[in-house]
């Protein structure tokens, strides 16, 4: 499974410093493997209603509202199957777990 979020937007965004964060579970130990596979079931990242539906991805208000919301662009291929989740914050109940692990990975020195 290969997982990768893209972020852009938010506040203080740097996109230099946006680089996607990606996991490729083949490439992983079997116990991550296994932990990120637990993270997509918790998320439930097959089973979301279609992410054009109104309301799934939080437009900024036309007031100006909301503009430093951090948009995130979540994708998971797994075999013959792949699906993109366009959101933003805050954050579906469902899927932030797997964000902020996401996001914590994406933290951490390469080769930690």
């Amino acid at each position: 499974m290969r997982i990768t979020l893209k972020t852009d937007g938010g506040f203080a965004y740097m996109p230099g410093l946006a680089a996607p964060i990606t996991i490729d579970t083949e490439a992983v130990s079997t116990e991550e493997a296994g932990r990120w596979q637990d993270l997509i079931g918790a998320a439930k990242v097959w089973d979301l209603p279609d992410p054009t539906m109104p309301g799934f991805l939080r437009k900024p208000q036309s007031d100006g509202a909301g503009n430093d919301m951090r948009m995130y662009t979540l994708t998971v291929e797994e075999g013959a199957q792949r699906r993109t989740l366009r959101f933003s914050d805050p954050v579906l109940a469902e899927l932030a777990p797997l964000v902020h692990e996401l996001l914590a990975r994406g933290r951490r020195p390469s080769g930690a």
